[in-house]
Order: structure tokens, then sequence, then C-alpha cells
């Protein structure tokens, strides 16, 4: 969900309709033993569709990306491999909004699994990068559409380094003329307010700022090869992508940090160009910024405007 594209005769990625899940989140986004985390997404639908969307949870440890994100084994399945009682294991994590899981496996369990001795665990590719990765499957549905969507968790083990969803602060707009947006400053931006009473003009552009603080790029330690080709592991600061999402107008879909780039101005900044006012149903336009860390962390604001002529 990071990157998008658009084939011929296709709409751009970030211009929304229809049903879509723009991100899920898991707060937090790494589980030591015996914590939880929640879940909730990050959903679109359109106007004008009358079922709001419902929501079906579930989790697995192995899936078959081939295949649709198939669960590679059953509940029972899974329960024999740890040597546990198939009635101790549910994949089902309900129909509400959000949910939650508990990580509720033993650290010496998860370590097996990281580093199968047996060729039946090892025949399931369990993903592992010093925790184990685990899948939460979420199926989101109207009266027109069903959409599955599958978002990574980590299980911690003594090896493993926390994360952090990163944080999103204030989103600040300044109207500019479109060859020139690049030298407006954020000091001449205006906060855009989350009640939706902010008016910009059809056919305008305008210079979007999104706060996002140096501390969202957390530091962890990661492998790295040398120029003398050998692997070790060093220190090193996250990469950030924030994803524009607009109901209406263009605006350029993905924007990034990637150590040790120090221009967060890459980051943080977009054009937003308005529709025509035939271009969009009623008078108002969304944004969505998703914002993601390279380690599972995420998290999203949004805005509306009201759209005018001038």
């Amino acid at each position: 969900m990071l990157q998008g594209g658009c084939g011929e005769g296709l709409e751009p990625y970030n211009l929304l309709e229809g049903l879509r899940v723009l991100a899920v989140q898991a707060e937090p986004p790494t589980l030591a033993q015996g914590e939880s985390t929640t879940l909730s997404a990050l959903v679109y639908q359109e106007p004008g569709r009358t079922q709001s969307p419902t929501y079906k949870w579930s989790w697995c440890p192995f899936v078959d990306w081939e295949d649709e994100f198939a669960c590679r084994v059953s509940e029972a399945e899974f329960a024999t491999l740890i040597g546990l009682d198939a009635s101790t294991i549910s994949f089902d994590l309900g129909t509400n909004e959000t949910a939650s899981f508990t990580y509720a496996l033993t650290e010496e369990t998860v370590t097996s699994l990281c580093f199968p001795e047996t060729e039946e665990v090892a025949e399931l590719f369990p993903e592992c990068d010093g925790s184990l990765v685990i899948y939460m499957r979420l199926e989101v549905s109207d009266e027109q559409e069903s959409l599955s969507v599958v978002k990574r968790v980590r299980l911690m083990t003594e090896i493993s380094e926390p994360n952090q969803n990163p944080s999103l602060g204030e989103v600040k707009a300044a109207e500019t003329d479109e060859d020139k947006w690049e030298d407006v400053d954020e000091e001449d931006a205006s906060v855009l307010a989350t009640d939706g009473t902010r008016i910009f003009s059809y056919q305008h552009h305008y210079k979007i700022f999104a706060d996002i603080p140096e501390e969202a790029s957390e530091t962890f330690t990661a492998w790295a090869i040398t120029k003398a080709g050998e692997l070790v592991l060093e220190q090193a600061e996250e990469s950030l992508f924030l994803t524009w999402f607009v109901t209406a107008g263009e605006a350029p879909q993905t924007t990034g940090r990637d150590p040790p780039l120090s221009d967060w101005e890459v980051l943080k900044e977009n054009l937003w160009t308005m529709p025509a006012d035939d271009e969009v149903e009623g008078n108002e336009a969304q944004v969505f910024l998703v914002l993601h860390d390279e380690r599972g962390g995420v998290s999203w604001t949004e805005r509306t405007v009201r759209l005018e002529f001038e």
C-alpha cells in the first residue's frame, strides 16, 4: 500500500472511489510476550452507498502470498506444530471495527518457529527478522464490493527491538501557482483545521504541509554490508513514506524520506490541485495522509475542505 500506479485507462491509485482500505494499524506494532495490540483500519467508502462497511478480522502465522493470503495451516494443525491443544488456538478476531490480539505464545515457541528444527515447520516459510512476523487479515465488505488486506505484526524475542507507530501532527495549506509551489514556505501556510470549514477554490493549487516530528524516524539495529562485503550489525534510521490519498483533484501519490537524507521537506510537502466543478459530486474534497515506517508502523490523519468558485 506504500506504492501505487495506474495502467492505461485506470484512475490514479491515490484518487479514491468505491470501497478502499487505505491502511491498517496495530497499536503497538510490535509485541512482547503477554502484550496485546489493537487493530484498526482506515476505510474509505464513496458517498451514496447504503450499507456501512462490515469487518471480519483474523490472524495466521503463515500465509500463501500466491493464493490471496490464504492461511497455510488450520488452527488444529498449528496447535499440533507448537504442542498445544487445538481448543486453545483460535484465528478468529471478531467482526467489530477494531480487534485485539494478544501475544500468548511463549518466546521459546516463537524462537522455535523462527529457527525451525523440523522440515514440517520449515516448509511453511516462517517470516522472521529477529521477531516472528504473523499476519492480521481484514475483510471489508459493503453491498457492492469485498476487499481483503493483510497487516504484518511482529512477535518479539529476546533479540528483538520494539517499534512505535510514527506520529503525525498539524496539517497546513497555502494557495500557490502550479509552477511556483516548491518556493512556498511553511510560514506562508495556515493550519488546515479538522472541522471541514476551510474553503478552497475549484481548479486552484494548494501546497500542503504535514507536521512530522524528526523522532518519528526511530533508530534501530539493522544488518548492513560493508565495502569489503562483510555482513555487520549497525545502527540505522527508519525510512518514512507518506501516501497522499484524495477524493477529488490531483496530488502526487507518495513522498518519502530515505536516510541519510536530511531534507524533510521531501517527505512533508505536496501539491494538491483542485478539480473542476463538474469533476466532483457535492462541494467537498478530502485528503488522507498515511505515514508508514519501514518496520510496520503506520499512522494517519484526514482533512476535508469546502469547494467554491473564486
